[in-house]
């Protein structure tokens, strides 16, 4: 917590119209091939039931923020 604070008053009188903060992020879909739902609801007398995923579904997410607005 210190070195947040810290950060914070070096950092009070900075001018943040130069600055953007991005951040970006893959989201993968697949279904259970053992890599994810490994749990699910099945009746008394039924049994699981696995799907192989033969192909991997993802996006990638990606923004970012200004002073002036987000883009």
């Amino acid at each position: 917590m210190e070195k947040r604070v810290s950060f914070c008053k070096k950092n009070l009188n900075r001018d943040y119209r130069k600055i953007a903060y991005s951040d970006s992020k893959y989201f993968v879909f697949t279904f259970s091939n053992g890599t994810s739902a490994k749990k699910a609801w099945v009746g008394k007398d039924e049994r699981p039931v696995s799907y192989l995923a033969k192909i991997k579904e993802q996006v990638h997410a990606y923004a970012a923020i200004t002073y002036y607005g987000q883009t």
